[in-house]
């Protein structure tokens, strides 16, 4: 993770950045740290 937005953040992978939206805007770290667990979920198979 290269930087975090409110509504998502911006993954670097083979010298290109790739912004990962949210389901839900974040507005704390509660917050972030579910959308964070879902995108680790959803995404937990592939190599970035």
């Amino acid at each position: 993770m290269d930087e975090l937005e409110v509504n998502g953040y911006f993954a670097s992978s083979n010298g290109k950045f790739y912004f990962l939206e949210f389901e839900n805007v974040c507005n704390s770290a509660k917050e972030y740290k579910i959308e964070l667990i879902k995108h680790a979920k959803k995404y937990g198979n592939y190599e970035l």
